[in-house]
């Protein structure tokens, strides 16, 4: 070149024609990383979000008794009856009890569902009364009697003269808080089977006295308020069952 004039450009980059500028390109670039972080964190967000809603949704559950079988009004509440469970209660929490409640021994004053929660208002402080076992060969009970099932409980003398012999009804729609079987098990067809029966103070004398000398009969009986011919049954929540 002449001297006194300037070299021409090694370069020239026409607008719209030939390859975009590097710094162009970087700009462009750094706009999709921009665009990716910024959808990567509200990701992260609502994952977040939504991992704090379950937790707080769990933390809203409240372990309350349920029954594991229906048991009948006058039932002792056993560990084996209870099993606890975590529910979502709202306005009705206070109605049922938190499963950190001592039940164990409390009374039934109503009959309550396999699976139900425990009402706060179906349980009483056990009355006055005592829990009674009844010796019964197995050929004079029912083969269906499990715990909370209601009976008559009979008395008959066994005299040498049969036609002298008298059978009394002791006891009436009595709730069985315990069946304990033979030593031979559930197939036992020999020896006394102990049925327990929870009754007012002032009767077990004369039920331990009778049971002593007499054959022994077990009749279930229908779960009802009252029994067929309007008695109030004998066990200890008779009391509350008469105030009703």
């Amino acid at each position: 070149m002449s001297a006194g004039f300037p070299e021409p450009p090694s370069q020239v980059t026409v607008p719209g024609q030939g390859s975009p500028m590097p710094q162009a390109r970087r700009h462009q670039r750094f706009r999709v990383v921009n665009a990716r972080f910024l959808i990567g964190a509200v990701l992260v967000a609502l994952a977040v979000a939504g991992g704090i809603q379950v937790v707080t949704a769990a933390d809203n559950t409240t372990g309350v008794w349920s029954l594991r079988t229906a048991l009948p009004r006058g039932t002792q509440l056993s560990q084996a009856d209870l099993v606890s469970v975590d529910v979502k209660l709202s306005r009705s929490k206070r109605r049922y009890v938190n499963s950190d409640v001592t039940v164990l021994g409390k009374t039934l004053t109503r009959d309550v569902g396999a699976g139900e929660l425990l009402p706060v208002d179906a349980l009483q402080e056990p009355e006055c009364g005592s829990l009674v076992s009844i010796p019964v060969q197995a050929r004079h009970l029912p083969s269906t009697l499990v715990s909370g099932t209601r009976v008559d409980v009979y008395a008959t003398t066994d005299s040498s003269n049969k036609s002298d012999n008298k059978t009394d009804r002791l006891l009436t729609a009595v709730t069985v808080q315990y069946v304990n079987r033979p030593g031979g098990g559930a197939t036992a067809s020999s020896g006394d089977w102990a049925v327990g029966v929870r009754v007012a103070a002032d009767k077990a004398q004369s039920i331990v006295e009778a049971v002593r000398g007499k054959s022994i009969d077990l009749a279930i009986v229908p779960s009802r308020d009252k029994t067929d011919d309007g008695e109030t049954p004998d066990e200890c929540s008779s009391k509350a069952e008469k105030e009703d």
